[in-house]
């Protein structure tokens, strides 16, 4: 939003940028039936672009690499935008050449049309010494390109944070003055319905949770013991068995993920047995494995949380 008000003004960028009079209100990733990327809180999005512009100066990047920052922004905006075309002889797709958004996407990538196309809508598996190529329906082609959108915005992010703490690093043999450290451990999520993305923020929170309890009970109360000190001991709750059920190589939800996606044919009932065979201790629930369902207790909550193996949970 700040990129599409802040470059209005501004010829030179725009023309670079290949924004031409785009404004939200022209791409997928910002546009909405209900109009909710219009400001209502006074707040300006071109004061607070050429904000942003002068806080990357002040990190000591200079205008190509900011310009540089923008033509990525730029590019996922047109990405989202580009469409397939479905053959229906096979179940193979390829990219709509007519959109006029495709060109864009592609310059400010710097990548070529073949390419775009053989990341976007095919699927390769390594069996042994040989390379297969499946191709991807339209519904995975259509995900396939979302999670470029988010891979490639969470890289420039992670650049960005990079740009940071160069800046802001010490000289050598110098003691730190100045570190930015966040940490939030209590943001799990419970929906009505909960799916890969709330099982991988309560799974970051849950490792989170543990670190705390191993820094600030045990190592602490270690020390207490160590020294002599008289305190009460505190019983905490360990966690480790929640984080077995996610992480466990082999056996574990993730692991049982990688290796689902790995088959030639994967669903979400796939999937879902998969869990039911390896993870499930006891009798089963007949409703949950209906339903593709199953469920996770975290933490810092009171009760169980379902996950729905469906939406397309393992793409």
């Amino acid at each position: 939003y700040e990129l599409l008000a802040g470059t209005r003004s501004n010829a030179r960028d725009k023309d670079r940028l290949l924004l031409e009079s785009y404004t939200p209100h022209h791409f997928k990733l910002t546009s909405s039936p209900s109009n909710t990327y219009r400001r209502r809180d006074a707040v300006s999005d071109e004061a607070t672009y050429h904000n942003m512009r002068h806080a990357m100066s002040a990190i000591r990047m200079d205008q190509e690499q900011q310009l540089d920052v923008m033509e990525v922004v730029s590019s996922l905006l047109h990405l989202s935008n580009i469409t397939f075309l479905s053959h229906s002889q096979s179940d193979a797709c390829t990219l709509d050449a007519d959109n006029h958004h495709l060109p864009c996407a592609l310059e400010l990538l710097g990548v070529s049309l073949l390419h775009l196309q053989d990341a976007l809508t095919t699927h390769s598996i390594q069996v042994g010494n040989e390379l297969l190529i499946k191709s991807l329906s339209l519904e995975r082609c259509t995900k396939a390109l979302e999670a470029l959108i988010k891979a490639t915005y969470a890289a420039l992010f992670e650049y960005l944070v990079t740009q940071i703490n160069t800046c802001i690093k010490p000289p050598p043999n110098t003691t730190p003055v100045a570190f930015i450290g966040v940490l939030d451990i209590f943001g799990f999520e419970s929906f009505q319905t909960n799916s890969f993305e709330q099982l991988c923020i309560n799974y970051c929170n849950e490792s989170l949770q543990q670190q705390f309890n191993r820094y600030v009970f045990q190592l602490e109360q270690a020390d207490y013991e160590r020294e002599g000190i008289e305190w009460s001991f505190i019983d905490f709750p360990d966690n480790q068995n929640v984080l077995d059920l996610i992480e466990r190589k082999h056996v574990g939800i993730l692991s049982l993920l990688d290796e689902q996606c790995m088959l030639p044919s994967c669903t979400d009932r796939s999937f879902a047995n998969a869990m039911y065979n390896t993870c499930v201790v006891g009798n089963e629930n007949g409703n949950q494995s209906f339903f593709l369902l199953f469920a996770c207790r975290f933490y810092a909550c009171t009760e169980f949380i379902s996950f729905v193996c469906v939406f397309s949970f393992y793409q």
